[in-house]
């Protein structure tokens, strides 16, 4: 949890600040790095990690790749707010492409008005 943390605070200090490009790129590294070795990440993690980071610009394919794999290995668990942000995160990244990734959050997102008794009004 604390690096999903660390990576939203950054992106919440660091996209209202002056600090120099090559400053966040760093940090950017270091943090897509440490989420490549962070093992398993609960659902808010994954998606508050995946939209903090691309709010910081990561286009790191490995990062990218594995922030989309851990995002549809726990997409089940996953509420209305994790998947806006899940979606927001791959959606802003333009030209990534990650199918398998948008057709679990397509299915999950279905799947959540069919079952919601207040006709999608939670989701």
């Amino acid at each position: 949890q604390e690096l999903s943390m660390v990576c939203w605070a950054a992106s919440q200090s660091l996209s209202a600040s002056t600090v120099a490009g090559e400053e966040v790129e760093e940090l950017v590294v270091v943090l897509a790095r440490a989420v490549r070795h962070a093992g398993a990440l609960q659902p808010q993690q994954v998606a508050t990690t995946a939209l903090a980071l691309v709010k910081l610009g990561c286009r790191h394919r490995r990062t990218l790749k594995a922030l989309a794999k851990a995002a549809r290995e726990a997409i089940e668990g996953f509420n209305a707010q994790d998947l806006d942000n899940i979606a927001s995160a791959f959606a802003r990244l333009g030209g990534f492409n990650a199918p398998k990734l948008i057709r679990a959050i397509i299915c999950a997102g279905a799947e959540a008005l069919r079952s919601d008794g207040d006709g999608g009004a939670g989701l």
